[in-house]
């Protein structure tokens, strides 16, 4: 029993660990509207940054596409967390992990990992969308 009590603990403290672990170093979270970030635009062509809507209904849009080290600004009108797939633990790619959002609120990750990348609304990880990064 005290084995297993033990374990539990240590389980939880790794687990707390590796979550600590995949919050982006680059999130920034404001209070207001974005400022020069283009609305409703998913692939930028003459601006380093995209706006993504998050609440309520998920992501908008839901695929997103950028180039290394373009910048990405979620724009919450509800609670929203986002998060990178796998859900719980965050780790296809830690520059998307942002931390959670109240209405009104931005975070913005600038991101340089190639590839394609899931991410999710921690508090619904139902909400899904598609992160491109050329």
């Amino acid at each position: 029993m005290a084995l297993s009590v033990v374990a539990l603990v240590i389980v939880a403290g790794v687990v707390a660990y590796l979550l600590s672990q995949n919050r982006s170093e680059t999130a920034v979270v404001e209070t207001g509207a974005p400022t020069a970030a283009p609305t409703g635009s998913a692939s930028p062509e003459a601006s380093d940054i995209v706006t993504v809507r998050v609440g309520a209904d998920g992501f908008e849009p839901d695929r997103i596409t950028v180039k290394s080290g373009e910048e990405i600004v979620f724009v919450a009108s509800s609670e929203f967390e986002v998060a990178s797939e796998p859900h719980p633990v965050h780790t296809s790619n830690s520059e998307l992990n942002m931390p959670p959002l109240q209405a009104g609120q931005t975070a913005r990750a600038t991101v340089t990992k190639k590839g394609t990348f899931g991410i999710h609304n921690h508090n619904d990880s139902s909400q899904k969308a598609t992160v491109v990064v050329e």
